[in-house]
């Protein structure tokens, strides 16, 4: 083992890696978030020292959002950075519905 990402998670499920950039999509559920599935992207492309990039979800999921909170995160699935897309499954099999988001920074 290299090294421990981030500690104290509530959960995770369905990560995704891009090899080819480094990229890390790890579904966490980080204290404070409303949901207990929400999207933390790090650099890995050097796996002993990871980089925080930023936290991800969907608007109402992040502490002190007001009204109901959003569904949880499922899983991303990357097309990497030539496809330039990155897709997010929420809601999967859940309350009878399943949403998707569509993010990608130049």
């Amino acid at each position: 083992m290299l090294t421990t990402i981030v500690k104290g998670l509530k959960g995770t499920h369905k990560n995704w890696w891009e090899c080819d950039s480094g990229i890390a999509y790890l579904v966490s559920g980080i204290e404070g978030w409303r949901v207990r599935r929400m999207t933390q992207i790090y650099d890995l492309s050097d796996p002993a020292n990871p980089v925080f990039i930023r936290n991800f979800g969907l608007p109402g999921q992040q502490a002190g959002s007001p009204g109901e909170a959003p569904v949880d995160l499922h899983g991303p699935i990357s097309t990497g950075p030539k496809g330039n897309r990155i897709y997010f499954g929420y809601s999967t099999n859940k309350d009878g519905c399943c949403r998707s988001s569509t993010a990608r920074s130049s």
